[in-house]
């Protein structure tokens, strides 16, 4: 025990310890200012800045120094037991997923907590029986207005909670088709695509027969299938988790079900096949059905269609007790799995006693997939055609299926990288869908995928984009509905600007189907809705789109990603000049974060600065380009700017070998339109990502439009392409992928 002489001499050592310590540090701090300053000054371009910032640093740190001892001192005031109760109320709702971004969370606590404490502190005040005599009314009415001030901010923060959100700032959203397009389309004999079709539409299921929460796949099931083992793909079920998961659906890891519900047209066939796979959801909302609004309609139009379970995969409440959510490694089970499928679905075509014996045409195979099931079908059809797993070859693949087209709604990226890549498609069609007020996947990650299509076969293949305006990632499918969050993250979602369900469902319907019509059923005339964003607009609810389209005949002059060279082709031969431009450069596209993964050339122009119109002009190769019956020039373009709400306009010019020269104005088929931004929280505080980010869309012009306009223009004589920035005084795009077809 410490004599009374210890505590005595206790007491002063301890604090002259402290400012031993203090000295210490600001000695150390000193010195390194000193030195810094000593070499600026011996430097040979002394810098007088380098001697103000140590000044100025210092400085600020006895302003921080002094902010944080008033905050240290304010804290010592107040009781240990509120200190704790707020810090760990905080700490829960930290943990909550919300959604937002820091700025949104701290912001969304501290009123929390505010609003918690002003109510609770003034309520207790005036419950208390015993007052002091001294001050009571002054007591009682603080207590009271801190009551008041408390429940004030309840009750604002619960309206502000179940409000649907603001509306969109006047010409933030435009609607309809991009001003300046050409009025008239063509006439065409196509069918509405999203109308049924001729056939009578059946339904059946197949699974275990196991399934212990839903009878179509339990003891009702009409096809039973075996389980598959996938063990060596997936981790993460194991422990009180795993045991926990296993509990629930009653089977694990080793012994995973095929289970699919199936719409099919009655008849002899053969039909193609069209398997669907939802993405990653509350596992315990079965999100398989959610596509019926396409099943059905497809099987109408003569498809086989398998909306696929894999809910099995799914995040789960109970994955919450640690700190990685979901299993692990589970994205790359999501397309072998899918290939497993196709696997039962080639042994049933060939069985005669099955219901589907010689109904399906295994070379004419479609795979649609929504948000994480968007990359596993990508992944599906990238695996399909090896042998083995690329990052564990003791898994054999070895399908090769006839995997001919591939849609991905509103699809995710890079959860699984075969190999270390991404997934990259060879000699498939591809079409995305995306939102521009999609939370979970909020850049355009399909058109990352649609960078990496590559047709090198010769076959008649296309890739396509649609960017759609004001739809959000969960109404693609019907069961996950407008709510992109979890729990009370729903709360802070801005759902006034969204389209309706049966409006986004209904574009998927419209796109879906004639691209299944276009690829699988040789309805050649269906790739105009993807080449002309008019085609489809008699079939579409009253919503801006921006389209993207690409074929294996599209021969490419210029795609930017050939060399460190701004003034050659991509075709050899051919050469780059530009005017008066205010910035001229190639380099990678970003996106809302991370980058779009192409190279393209980046164009900006200032007419109010520069000495005359600025143009960028590509000269052809010598040898020409063979141009064949009516060849139509290609390319596409994206508003570099965010936050500038107006539509570009600019003139493309084309110059013949004997120098005659036919121009027409960008707006002949459409203005550019700028950036569309997205608030997809009810405050633009919530959240630290970026409101919009540059999205392509195609511009096609035919030669013939060119030679309408100056009859002696000679289109199959062309040596020059310029694009002319005299429509619109000022200004910055992005070109990629000019060229013909």
């Amino acid at each position: 025990m410490a004599s009374s002489d210890d505590k005595t001499v206790a007491g002063p050592a301890y604090s002259l310890g402290w400012r031993g310590a203090a000295l210490g540090v600001l000695v150390v701090a000193c010195v390194f200012l000193v030195v810094h300053v000593g070499i600026v000054i011996a430097s040979p371009f002394p810098n007088l800045a380098g001697v103000i910032y140590p000044l100025a640093l210092l400085a600020s740190a006895a302003l921080m120094g002094g902010v944080l001892l008033a905050v240290v001192s304010v804290l010592r005031r107040v009781p240990g037991f509120y200190l704790w109760t707020a810090a760990g109320c905080a700490w829960v709702l930290f943990v909550v997923p919300l959604g937002l971004g820091k700025t949104g969370v701290a912001a969304t606590i501290f009123v929390i907590v505010a609003a918690a404490s002003l109510a609770g502190g003034g309520l207790a005040v005036l419950l208390q029986r015993r007052v002091p005599a001294g001050g009571a009314w002054r007591q009682r009415a603080l207590a009271a207005s801190s009551l008041l001030l408390g429940c004030a901010l309840f009750a604002l923060g619960g309206w502000w909670l179940l409000w649907e959100g603001p509306q969109a700032p006047p010409g933030q959203v435009p609607a309809g088709p991009a001003p300046g397009a050409r009025e008239a389309m063509p006439a065409s004999t196509l069918t509405d695509p999203s109308r049924p079709g001729p056939h009578r539409v059946r339904t059946l299921y197949y699974g275990s027969g196991l399934d212990r929460h839903r009878p179509e796949f339990g003891q009702a099931v009409d096809i039973r299938t075996k389980s598959v083992d996938a063990s060596l793909l997936i981790g993460g079920w194991d422990g009180v988790v795993g045991w926990a998961r296993t509990r629930y659906w009653g089977f694990d890891v080793h012994s995973l079900p095929l289970q699919a519900r199936v719409s099919y047209p009655e008849g002899k066939g053969p039909f193609p096949l069209v398997l669907i796979v939802h993405g990653n959801h509350m596992a315990e909302e079965y999100s398989e059905a959610g596509y019926d609004y396409l099943g059905r309609l497809l099987a109408s139009r003569g498809y086989i269609v398998a909306s696929v379970d894999q809910n099995f995969l799914n995040f789960s409440l109970v994955d919450l007790v640690r700190s990685e959510i979901g299993l692990s490694n589970e994205h790359r089970a999501r397309g072998w799995l899918l290939l497993e499928h196709l696997r039962l679905w080639r042994e049933w075509n060939g069985q005669a006693g099955n219901p589907f014996g010689g109904m399906v045409d295994l070379e004419r195979i479609a795979l649609i997939g929504h948000s994480l099931g968007g990359e596993a079908v990508a992944v599906a059809a990238a695996l399909n055609r090896l042998e083995v797993l690329p990052d564990d070859a003791r898994i054999g693949l070895s399908h090769g299926f006839g995997i001919r087209s591939v849609v991905a709604l509103a699809p995710a990226e890079g959860g699984y990288l075969p190999g270390g890549n991404p997934a990259s498609l060879e000699n498939v069609n591809y079409l995305t869908l995306q939102g521009s007020h999609d939370l979970p996947v909020p850049r355009f990650d399909g058109a990352m995928q649609f960078e990496r299509v590559r047709f090198t076969d010769g076959g008649d293949w296309f890739k396509a984009t649609v960017y759609i305006d004001r739809a959000n990632h969960g109404q693609f499918n019907a069961i996950w509905g407008r709510d992109d969050s979890l729990g009370l993250g729903n709360m802070f979602l801005n759902l006034r600007p969204l389209l309706a369900g049966q409006e986004q469902q209904r574009i998927a319907q419209v796109y879906v189907s004639a691209f299944l019509d276009a690829t699988l059923a040789g309805a050649e005339g269906y790739r105009s809705v993807f080449r002309d964003q008019r085609a489809a607009r008699a079939w579409l609810p009253d919503v801006f789109l921006l389209q993207q389209y690409q074929d294996a005949s599209t021969r490419l002059v210029s795609t930017f990603e050939e060399d460190i060279d701004a003034t050659t082709t991509t075709l050899p031969g051919g050469r780059i000049t530009a005017q008066n431009l205010g910035e001229w450069r190639e380099g990678p596209v970003p996106l809302k974060w991370g980058w779009l993964g192409t190279r393209a050339l980046f164009l900006g122009w200032d007419s109010h600065t520069a000495k005359g119109a600025a143009k960028y002009l590509i000269t052809l190769p010598e040898a020409g380009l063979g141009l064949g019956h009516k060849p139509v020039l290609t390319f596409r373009l994206a508003n570099a700017t965010r936050g500038d709400l107006t539509p570009l306009d600019l003139t493309i010019e084309l110059i013949d070998a004997a120098g005659r020269t036919a121009r027409q104005p960008l707006s002949h088929v459409s203005l550019l339109p700028p950036q569309l931004a997205a608030e997809t929280l009810k405050a633009r505080f919530l959240s630290n990502s970026p409101r919009s980010e540059p999205v392509f869309r195609d511009f096609e012009f035919p030669l013939a439009d060119f030679a309408a306009s100056d009859g002696e223009f000679q289109p199959t004589r062309l040596r020059t392409v310029a694009f002319v920035f005299d429509r619109t005084p000022s200004g910055k795009v992005i070109l990629d992928d000019v060229g013909f077809r």
